[in-house]
């Protein structure tokens, strides 16, 4: 998708418009994407009630037996199921800053080809 810097000379002035303007949707659609806020939401009520059911597990250990073990279990699954969506998270923001940099570098040179155009 990323062309050369010398092919931008062939495409014509309306082209080169129509490039410039997808380019900035698309920059705009990767920007809202990276840090989606619902997400960290999720993830801290998860770390959350992870660490509350753990630790009421662990503090009502003494007078319940088995209830607690449950309570404990769970606390710890919502706990990993928190880190696994951190790690993926991280993954996908990492892909998505890589499309925003290259897509922002093809703005910039498209942007500069229309530029010396207009000159």
């Amino acid at each position: 998708m990323i062309q050369r810097a010398g092919d931008l000379s062939t495409i014509s002035d309306d082209g080169l418009d129509a490039r410039l303007h997808t380019l900035a949707v698309e920059l705009a659609l990767a920007d809202a994407a990276v840090a989606p806020p619902s997400a960290g939401r999720k993830c801290a009520r998860k770390v959350f009630r992870g660490v509350v059911l753990t630790v009421a597990g662990i503090l009502f250990a003494v007078q319940t037996g088995g209830l607690t073990l449950l309570l404990s279990v769970i606390g710890v699954a919502d706990l990993i199921d928190a880190l696994e969506d951190d790690a993926a998270a991280l993954r996908v923001q990492g892909r998505l800053r890589s499309d925003l940099e290259r897509y922002n570098v093809l703005y910039q040179r498209i942007a500069v080809e229309k530029a010396n155009r207009d000159w």
